[in-house]
């Protein structure tokens, strides 16, 4: 189970996510603001930080990450050496 925090910074709630600059739901009218830096959570995305985040997740996705990075690098060896000749 992934615990996600009642409180989350604001910039993972917003920034992370690209919500822009004047988009009305980081209005204090739409979001409770806990401090400068801290809101209320106010919607079910900020789940996929914590998620991405959480250690298991991560482990299984950077084994992912370095095959398909290893198997990217194959096929440009074999590009730039064929273009080559």
């Amino acid at each position: 189970m992934i615990d996600i925090p009642e409180i989350v910074p604001a910039d993972i709630s917003f920034d992370l996510f690209d919500f822009p600059a004047e988009h009305p739901a980081r209005s204090q009218s739409d979001t409770y603001y806990i401090d400068g830096e801290h809101i209320l959570r106010t919607h079910d995305t900020v789940f996929w930080y914590y998620y991405l985040n959480h250690p298991v997740v991560k482990s299984a996705l950077l084994k992912v990450k370095l095959w398909a990075h290893s198997a990217m690098a194959k096929s440009t060896v074999k590009t730039r050496s064929t273009a080559a000749t």
